[in-house]
This record gives C-alpha cells, sequence and structure tokens, in this order.
C-alpha cells in the first residue's frame, strides 16, 4: 500500500539494533535489492547510517549527490535505483527501525514524501511494540465518561482474555500507565477535551510505546484518519464493540491490524483533474505537469487543489492513493 501511495519502486522495513549499530531488513516489496534477514553494519549505508542518529534520509538523485558513496550505496545505485528516502522508527525515544523508500528516477518530491512517512512509521513503531503475550492482557482504557469506560473494561474481560483498567482523564492515564504498564490501550475519540491523536501523542512522549484500539462514536472517513493519525491499530465503531470487542481483542494478540476499508465517496472530477492523476502519479513537480498539459503553472496548482479537495487528501501521496481505491487510476 505504501509503495503504491508514494508512486516508489521499493519499499522496505529495517530493525536497527543500536547496540550492535547493525541493521536488518525484517520486510520488503516491490523490486529485488536486500532480501529480508540481510544484516549489516548500519555504517555500510547512507540509509541507516542517517536514520540510527534519529535523523530522516533524503536524496533525490543519488547520481547528483557528493554524499552516497557507501558500500551499500554502491550497491543501490548498481540495482537502478536513482532516489530514496528513510525514516526512522522510534519506541519509547529510542530509533528501533527503517522505513525505507528507493525509487528508480530522481525525485524531487521525496522530502515531502519523507515528512508524510512520519506517520506511517509510528503506526509501525505501535505495531512492533510488546504485543499481548500469553495470558491475560492488560488492558487501559482512556474514555472521559468512566461508566462507560467501565462497560468497555467488562466487556473486554467477558470477551477476550483481558484485565482492564479505566482512566477518565489524560493525567490519570499516565499514572496508571507509569504504575501497571498496558499491553494494549483502548481509546475514546475525545478524552480530557483533547482528541485521540493528542491523547496517544502525549501517551508516547512518555515512553508508552503499546498498541492503540480506538472505539469511536462512529466509523467514518475521518474518524478513521485521526485513528491512523494517532497510530491506532485498530478501530471499531462504539455500536459495534458489544459484538466485536472479544473477536478485535485476538486479531491484536495475533498482530493483526482491524483498520476498516471505508468504500470510496463518488468523485466528479473534471477532465482536467483527471489528466493531472496521470502525472502526480509520476511524481512530477507542477512546473513539469504545467508543460505536459500546456496550462500555467498557477493553473496547474489551482486542479490540483480542487482534486485534492474533491478526494480528501491533503498531499499527493493521498490523492494518488485515493484514486487508486475509487478506480480513478490503475
Amino acid at each position: 500500500m505504501i509503495r503504491g501511495a508514494c508512486a516508489v519502486d521499493r519499499v522496505s522495513v529495517a530493525r536497527i539494533d543500536a547496540a550492535s549499530q547493525r541493521f536488518e531488513i525484517a520486510a520488503e516489496a516491490g523490486s529485488d535489492l536486500l532480501a529480508p534477514g540481510t544484516a549489516l553494519p548500519v555504517s555500510t549505508c547512507s540509509y541507516f547510517a542517517r536514520v540510527s542518529e534519529g535523523e530522516t534520509f533524503q536524496d533525490p538523485d543519488f547520481e547528483r549527490s557528493s554524499g552516497f558513496d557507501r558500500p551499500v550505496d554502491g550497491v543501490i545505485s548498481a540495482a537502478g535505483f536513482r532516489a530514496g528516502c528513510s525514516v526512522p522508527i522510534r519506541r519509547a525515544g529510542r530509533t528501533v527501525g527503517a522505513l525505507s523508500l528507493s525509487a528508480s528516477a530522481p525525485r524531487d518530491d521525496l522530502i515531502r514524501i519523507g515528512d508524510d512517512l512520519a506517520t506511517v512509521a509510528d503506526v509501525l513503531a505501535a505495531q512492533t511494540a510488546r504485543p499481548p503475550g500469553p495470558g491475560p492482557a492488560r488492558v487501559l482504557i482512556c474514555h472521559a465518561d468512566a461508566l462507560a469506560g467501565r462497560g468497555i473494561a467488562r466487556l473486554l474481560e467477558r470477551e477476550g482474555e483481558a484485565t482492564a483498567s479505566v482512566a477518565s482523564t489524560v493525567a490519570e492515564a499516565l499514572r496508571h500507565a507509569e504504575q501497571a504498564p498496558p499491553d494494549l490501550i483502548v481509546c475514546d475519540d475525545w478524552v480530557d477535551g483533547q482528541r485521540v491523536d493528542h491523547v496517544a501523542g502525549r501517551l508516547r512522549a512518555a515512553g508508552v510505546q503499546v498498541p492503540l484500539l480506538v472505539v469511536s462514536s462512529h466509523e467514518t472517513p475521518e474518524t478513521v484518519r485521526v485513528a491512523v493519525a494517532a497510530g491506532a491499530v485498530g478501530h471499531v465503531a462504539r455500536g459495534e464493540a458489544v459484538s466485536r470487542l472479544g473477536s478485535v481483542l485476538d486479531a491484536l494478540r495475533r498482530g493483526e491490524t482491524v483498520l476498516p476499508r471505508l468504500e470510496a465517496p463518488p468523485h466528479r472530477l473534471t477532465a482536467r483533474e483527471h489528466e493531472l492523476l496521470g502525472p502526480l502519479e509520476e511524481g512530477l513537480r507542477f512546473k513539469q505537469i504545467a508543460l505536459r498539459l500546456g496550462i500555467s503553472e498557477a493553473t496547474a496548482k489551482t486542479h490540483a487543489r480542487n482534486l485534492f479537495r474533491k478526494l480528501g487528501a491533503t498531499s499527493r501521496a493521498e490523492a494518488v492513493h485515493a484514486a487508486r481505491q475509487a478506480g480513478l487510476v490503475g
């Protein structure tokens, strides 16, 4: 999904061991390069050397870069890749891995894409955090309505192997997490007057790096988007909680994600907006798009803004992904 949304040739996830200063490829998709299981010192690759220091690696054109010259860099270039970026996967303030993209053509938009990947890296950090193991899972319920929170707790204890505690404020949740570190956090849309992504951010800043399940008042594109932005690995509408919480907990214990795939709304794009999708998918800049379509750069940007609005997107990657889901591009 990431490879398609970012229109790149390869995506990989690597583990990084700070103590040994080595990386290991854990998963990959797309063009062949380093296979899963490959483990090398981080100093052999510009991607991981930068990320191991907690920074983002971004290079829009390897051939024009004077610093892309480490041993693995040569392998990457020889395999036909011309651009790449890599963002840290952090847990409890430490870099534990990297999410990396590689493209076979120069990509001036990789800096923006690298920024967009930060949220995805947060989700991966949550998914690779300590999952509920054998025996009852310790669940922390964050819900402003203490009565509703206790109801969710009873459901989890009845339907799944879990012991649950309830916090009705963020401060209380932080105290609970410090006294008895949870295996899973279940959170409402809003807690203590704060949206769930802000609540999750405060918990992560305090070192609470465990999977997050959002039990939301409704299942809409907006609530799912906010849940994903919060780093959630699961989303359940409150009305379905009674029938689904047990099975969702089981799925999360297996390391799965439970995020709904919402049907894309109908899109009424103009002919010019349709024309824009192809160049956007190729990663062309607006100046290049304008030249291809024979319009001014300002006009190209205006059509792009209208396109993004209709697709509910805030970036090129989101727009291309939404268009694919809606069947507007192959």
